[in-house]
């Protein structure tokens, strides 16, 4: 089973190798700079449909210079989007922003990422997938 990851970033080279080990191992990769424009998330279908899975991870910058992903996570939560896989990358982040990522569900690494870590997680979360679970079409 192929895996997809969204990743929100502001295009930071930190990501690159992350990027490279996750394509070696199959996964199908979308990045944007905001992820308010990533029709995964945004698109009527995703919002109207609530037993559809648009992605398998997210992995996300706590914020990016366009708007604060953690108020996204938050918002895509309440509407209750279906994705259980999210990870924060932190770096100088409040401990009240870190810990609203955990009370949300979200995983935190601390930046620089140590890419064993991550993957570690991504493995291990892996498993608890549906190998039945539909992912939206992606245009």
């Amino acid at each position: 089973m192929n895996f997809r990851v969204l990743i929100f970033d502001d295009d930071s080279p930190e990501l690159n190798p992350l990027k490279i080990l996750l394509q070696a191992k199959g996964y199908e990769i979308h990045t944007y700079s905001d992820p308010l424009k990533c029709p995964l998330i945004t698109g009527d279908e995703v919002v109207s449909n609530g037993v559809s899975f648009s992605t398998d991870f997210i992995i996300s910058n706590f914020s990016t210079p366009l708007n604060t992903n953690l108020q996204f996570i938050e918002d895509l939560k309440r509407k209750k989007f279906k994705v259980n896989n999210i990870a924060m990358l932190s770096s100088g982040c409040r401990e009240e922003d870190i810990n609203k990522a955990v009370e949300l569900g979200c995983r935190v690494f601390p930046k620089p990422i140590k890419l064993s870590t991550v993957l570690s997680w991504l493995d291990e979360r892996e498993k608890n997938i549906p190998p039945d679970r539909k992912l939206l079409n992606y245009k």
